[in-house]
């Protein structure tokens, strides 16, 4: 899953915006955007010594485009195309540790001593979902809408730092540069305001979890943490215009 794809996605959920929208059966086009937040991506590590890393991130953009058919007054399936972006972390420590506990910490290098600045980094994902949802007043102004879908997460972790050993800072650094395509699934809900005949605006959230997804290390020193896998986890609200 690449920009590229997501782009594609778009134009194609653009041109079919010019379709048919307020009958009970046709094809739709949609774009949405919005903010979404990374639940804890709470990694395990396969070396002996750490349990794992707890990567934090901010609230960030996300953007979906999604190309649908209306089959039924009630009933619409959708091919989404997304793209969660997370910006640098908050914070990288110890997934069983509060920062500079007992435990592993990714810092910045050239942190002070007792500190431990936000590693160099981001986890970026990009989706490829089939939708299933049903629209409860199709008919009415204000339409809920509950639905999910299936599909495939395409995440790309990248971290640099320190490593941090109980609280002391040292002069190994840990790398992750890697990416990793998973199943995925989502759960959505919502509700839709007809604006007109011909659009709607979608204010829609969505949730997303999928299998275990790992990333390879490259560590200094002797302290080799391995691969560090974890569940990509993460709610977004947005607004779109279907």
């Amino acid at each position: 899953m690449k920009p590229q794809l997501l782009a594609g996605a778009a134009a194609a959920a653009l041109l079919a915006a010019t379709g048919a929208f307020a009958q009970d059966s046709g094809w739709y086009g949609a774009i949405d955007l919005g903010a979404h937040q990374i639940r804890p991506f709470e990694t395990v590590a396969s070396g002996e010594e750490p349990q794992g890393l707890n990567f934090r991130t901010n609230i960030n953009f996300a953007g979906f485009a999604r190309l649908g058919y209306r089959i039924s007054p009630h009933v619409r399936v959708e091919l989404e195309g997304g793209y969660r972006r997370s910006g640098n972390f908050s914070s990288a420590h110890d997934t069983d540790q509060p920062p500079l506990g007992d435990g592993f910490d990714l810092c910045a290098v050239g942190s002070a001593p007792g500190q431990c600045d936000r590693p160099d980094g981001s986890l970026d994902a990009w989706t490829g979902m089939a939708n299933l949802l049903i629209d409860v007043l199709p008919n009415a102004i204000l339409d809920p809408f509950v639905g999910g879908g299936v599909g495939v997460n395409y995440i790309r972790l990248r971290a640099d730092g320190a490593i941090n050993i109980n609280g002391d800072n040292t002069a190994d650094t840990l790398s992750i540069h890697d990416s990793n395509t998973k199943f995925a699934y989502q759960g959505i809900a919502g509700v839709a305001f007809r604006a007109s005949e011909r659009l709607n605006v979608d204010l829609t959230y969505r949730y997303i979890d999928g299998q275990r997804a790992g990333f390879k290390s490259v560590a200094t020193g002797t302290f080799q943490p391995g691969t560090f896998s974890a569940h990509y986890r993460d709610q977004s609200l947005t607004l779109g215009l279907r």
